[in-house]
């Protein structure tokens, strides 16, 4: 999915009081992109994620890169893992993944889920973390 997609459709999501099926709908139609796909899902996961588990000042970290926020990381790594893990994207590589989560190489995807299991067993405040964002995501995936 392109950048420019994901900004154009956090930025109308963030400012014009919508919904998050709203706002992609809107941008797709702008877009011109068909109705359903596993990108468009991984955007609503994305931005649905962003909004309830990261604070908005940290929002500009996501789309501007490179940083090293800690916030930011941790829900990109964690959200790499539950793609990776997740059924819906069962015939997805690491590459597929890397790619629908800002554009990251492979042995980035790897990298991540080896942190996130570490950071699991070690950090039960990101074990907290990891289970709501989890659970936010199976009900996305749920109601699509």
């Amino acid at each position: 999915m392109d950048n420019k997609w994901f900004q154009f459709a956090a930025r109308f999501y963030k400012y014009n009081n919508v919904t998050l099926e709203e706002a992609v709908i809107y941008t797709n139609n702008k877009f011109k992109i068909p109705k359903y796909n596993i990108e468009i899902l991984t955007q609503k996961i994305i931005l649905s994620t962003l909004d309830l588990f990261l604070d908005s000042k940290l929002h500009k970290y996501w789309y501007n890169f490179p940083h090293r926020k800690r916030e930011v990381i941790n829900i990109q790594r964690i959200l790499m893992k539950i793609l990776y893990e997740h059924p819906v994207y069962k015939n997805k590589s690491t590459t597929d993944i890397g790619k629908l989560i800002r554009n990251k190489d492979h042995s980035t995807v790897l990298f991540h889920i080896q942190q996130c299991n570490d950071l699991l067993s070690s950090e039960s405040i990101f074990l907290k973390l990891y289970k709501q964002i989890e659970r936010n995501i199976n009900i996305i995936i749920k109601n699509n």
